[in-house]
């Protein structure tokens, strides 16, 4: 298994174990330590906490963040 893959499976252990991510719709891809998160999450702190999460896994160099924010239909404005 290359380091790539190894971060990838490392990264996306952390974002299931962090309790205020929603992960089930974050991609996660690893290129020589750069981590680059894709898909959606329901708001902005959601966002924030796993770009976080990512930063904290050992072999991560830099995290490019490219996760959409979709708000659950019940906070859009009407």
């Amino acid at each position: 298994m290359s380091h790539d893959d190894q971060l990838q499976k490392a990264v996306l252990a952390e974002l299931k174990w962090e309790p205020s991510i929603t992960a089930a719709h974050i991609g996660v891809t690893a290129d020589n330590g750069t981590v680059t998160l894709t898909g959606h999450v329901e708001s902005y702190g959601q966002k924030h906490a796993a770009e976080m999460a990512t930063g904290r896994v050992r072999g991560v160099k830099a995290v490019a963040e490219e996760i959409e924010v979709r708000l659950p239909v019940r906070d859009q404005a009407r």
